[in-house]
C-alpha cells in the first residue's frame, strides 16, 4: 500500500514540475539547444612586472575567467562561459563540444611555440651550414694558392711539394676530407704544409759567413733532421732555415750528439758559430756549432716586488713571492718547501729565463690561501714582538734580536730562565694586535 502511494507521489510531482529546461535558457541565453563555437583565453597586465590576471567574465555566474567558452544558443544568442558552468548544466552534448575545443586550443598554443623554435633552429642551421660552405670555400681557394706557390718555389724541399700536390690534387678532384685532415692525426703533414709556404718565398740557400764567424741572434725555421748511431753514440743532425734578414734562405746544420730542439716546424731565435761548409743534394749549407737558443725581448717577463709567482711551471705546488729583483738582473723569490712544515726559502733565478718562473694566472690550476700562508708574511725587524709557535697550538711572545735572511734571532722566558734561540721566519708570526 505504501509503494503505491510513492509511485503516485512521484508522478504527481513530476507533473507539476514539468518539463526540462536547460539552465542557460531559463538565464535568458536563447534557446536550447546550444553549442559551443569557441575557446580562448582572456588575460590582462597591470604592468609590466606585475602577475597575470584574468580579463574574462562568466556571463551564468559571474566570476572572472580566464578561459572563455564562448555558446551559442539556437536562435543565434551568444555568450562567454566558463568551462565550469558548462560542466555543470548537465548537457552532456554541449560538455564534450567544450573539451573538444578545449584540446584543439590547447594543441594549437603548443604548435605555435613548438612551431616558432622550429623554424628558429631551422633558420639556424641553414644559416650555420651556409656560413661553413661560405668559409669552407674560402679555404678551399687558400689552400689551393697555397699548394700552387709551394709548387712553384724551387727551394722548397721535394718532400713538402709532395704533400701539397696530394691536397690540390685532392681538393681538385674533391676526394679531399679537408676536415677529416684538420682534425685526425695529420699533424706532420699540417707542419710539412706550412713549412713549405714559410721556404717558398725565401730566396736560395747560400754560403754567407765565414768559418769560424759568430752569428746571431737569427730568426730561423727549425726544420728538425735524422738521428743516427755512432761508434761514439747517437747523434743528431738538426737543419735551420733563416727567415729574416740579409741571409734569410740560409740553411744551417748543426750536428750534436744532445738536440735541445725537438718542436719541428716552430721558429727559435738562436746564436750559433759557423765550423764549415757543406752541400747535401745540391744544395748549399752552412756547418755549425755552439747553437743556443735565445730568449726573444718581448717574451722577457717584468716582475714587481711582492708579486705571485710559481716557482716551476711544471710543478704548480710551488708558489713564491718575488722578494727582490736585483740590478745584475736576477730576480729573488720566496719558496714553500713542498710537503715541508712550516718552512720556505729563497732562490735567485735569472729575469730572463722566462722558462723557470711563471705567474699563477696563466696556469689552470688554482693556488690555494693555504699554500700561500708561509710567503705573505711580512720581514721582521729588530726589537718586534712575536709569538713562536712550539707546538700543539702553544704560542710563546719573543723578542726579535736579530734577522738574517729567513733565520731570526729571538729570545723569550722559558719559567725562571731568558732563552736566546735563531729559527726560521716562518715559525714565528708577528704579536697580533688586539
Amino acid at each position: 500500500m505504501m509503494g503505491s502511494e510513492t509511485t503516485s507521489m512521484a508522478k504527481k510531482s513530476q507533473q507539476e514540475a514539468g518539463p526540462w529546461v536547460h539552465p542557460f535558457e531559463r538565464a535568458g541565453f536563447g534557446k536550447a539547444p546550444f553549442k559551443v563555437i569557441g575557446y580562448y583565453e582572456k588575460v590582462y597586465r597591470a604592468h609590466q612586472d606585475a602577475p597575470i590576471q584574468p580579463a574574462g567574465m562568466c556571463e551564468y555566474c559571474g566570476q572572472s575567467i580566464r578561459y572563455v567558452v564562448r555558446v551559442q544558443s539556437s536562435d543565434g544568442h551568444e555568450h562567454e562561459i566558463g568551462t565550469d558552468c558548462v560542466e555543470r548544466t548537465g548537457d552532456t552534448a554541449l560538455t564534450e563540444q567544450e573539451r573538444k575545443e578545449e584540446r584543439a586550443w590547447k594543441y594549437a598554443q603548443r604548435e605555435k611555440v613548438t612551431g616558432a623554435e622550429r623554424r628558429a633552429r631551422q633558420e639556424a642551421e641553414e644559416a650555420r651550414l651556409k656560413a661553413q660552405s661560405e668559409e669552407n670555400a674560402r679555404r678551399y681557394e687558400q689552400i689551393i694558392r697555397d699548394a700552387v706557390t709551394i709548387l712553384n718555389s724551387a727551394n722548397v724541399p721535394k718532400r713538402y711539394q709532395e704533400i701539397a700536390k696530394q691536397r690540390l690534387e685532392g681538393l681538385v678532384t674533391g676526394r679531399w676530407d679537408h676536415d677529416k685532415y684538420e682534425d685526425e692525426g695529420f699533424e706532420q703533414q699540417k707542419v710539412q704544409f706550412d713549412m713549405g709556404l714559410l721556404i717558398a718565398p725565401l730566396p736560395p740557400p747560400k754560403h754567407y759567413w765565414d768559418v769560424g764567424e759568430k752569428i746571431g741572434p737569427l730568426k730561423v725555421l727549425y726544420e728538425g733532421g735524422p738521428s743516427f748511431q755512432t761508434q761514439f753514440g747517437w747523434k743528431s743532425i738538426d737543419k735551420f732555415r733563416v727567415l729574416e734578414g740579409p741571409e734569410a734562405g740560409a740553411i744551417l746544420a748543426w750536428f750534436s750528439s744532445s738536440s735541445k730542439f725537438s718542436s719541428v716546424g716552430e721558429t727559435f731565435l738562436i746564436n750559433a758559430t759557423v765550423k764549415d761548409y757543406s752541400e747535401y743534394e745540391g744544395v748549399q749549407q752552412n756547418v755549425v756549432t755552439r747553437v743556443q737558443e735565445v730568449v726573444a725581448p718581448e717574451d722577457v717577463q717584468v716582475f714587481t716586488l711582492g708579486q705571485r709567482v710559481l716557482r716551476d711551471p711544471w710543478n704548480w705546488r710551488r708558489p713564491a713571492i718575488v722578494e727582490a729583483v736585483t740590478k745584475t738582473g736576477k730576480l729573488r723569490i720566496r719558496y714553500r718547501i713542498p710537503y715541508g712544515y712550516n718552512k720556505a726559502t729563497r732562490l735567485t733565478w735569472e729575469v730572463t729565463d722566462p722558462s723557470k718562473v711563471g705567474v699563477p694566472d696563466h696556469f689552470p690550476h688554482e693556488i690555494t690561501d693555504q699554500e700561500w700562508l708561509d710567503l705573505d708574511r711580512p720581514d721582521f725587524v729588530v726589537g718586534q714582538s712575536v709569538r713562536l709557535n712550539m707546538g700543539y697550538a702553544k704560542y710563546v711572545t719573543a723578542l726579535v734580536l736579530d734577522v738574517k735572511r729567513d733565520k731570526v734571532k729571538i729570545s723569550y722566558q722559558d719559567g725562571d730562565k731568558t732563552v736566546t734561540s735563531t729559527v726560521a721566519s716562518a715559525s714565528i708570526e708577528p704579536v697580533p694586535s688586539e
